[in-house]
C-alpha cells in the first residue's frame, strides 16, 4: 500500500488497484499499513473481488485496532474464548443468509404471481370470458 499524494487526505492508502474505498488510516495505524517484505510478486497479488475481499479484510483489522487496541494476533483470549467467538459469528452468518433466503423466496413467488396474473389477462379462461 502506499500513501496518497491526495493533499486533502494525506492518510488515505491505495493499492495498485486503487483506493482502499477511501479508508483514513489513522496515524497510529500506518506503520501497520506497510507491505510486509515477504509480499508476492505483483503478477501473484489479488485483483477483483479478491483485491476487494483483501480491502475489506484490512478495514476490519484497523477497526478492531481502533476499537480493542489489540491486532486479533495479539489478543490473548483462550482457545475455548476463540471458539466461541467463531461460534457466535457462525450463528449471525447463518441467520443472515436464512433471512435473505427467505427474502428471495418471497420475491420468486411474488414473481410468479404477477406472471400467473398477466397470464391470465392475456389469456381469459372460458369463464371470464362469459362474466
Amino acid at each position: 500500500m502506499n500513501r496518497s499524494s491526495n493533499p486533502a487526505n494525506p492518510t488515505q492508502y491505495t493499492t495498485e488497484h486503487g483506493a482502499l474505498d477511501d479508508v483514513a488510516i489513522p496515524a497510529m495505524l500506518r506503520p501497520l499499513c506497510t507491505p510486509a517484505p515477504e509480499a508476492p510478486p505483483p503478477a501473484a497479488r489479488a485483483t477483483g473481488t479478491e483485491a476487494r475481499v483483501c480491502a475489506d479484510i484490512a478495514r476490519r483489522q484497523w477497526l478492531g485496532l481502533a476499537k480493542y487496541g489489540v491486532s486479533v494476533e495479539g489478543n490473548p483470549l483462550a482457545l475455548r474464548q476463540w471458539l466461541q467467538h467463531a461460534y457466535e459469528e457462525a450463528l449471525d452468518f447463518a441467520i443472515y443468509l436464512r433471512r435473505n433466503i427467505e427474502e428471495l423466496q418471497r420475491q420468486e413467488a411474488q414473481q410468479q404471481q404477477n406472471q400467473q396474473h398477466q397470464q391470465h389477462q392475456q389469456h381469459p379462461t372460458i369463464e371470464d370470458r362469459q362474466a
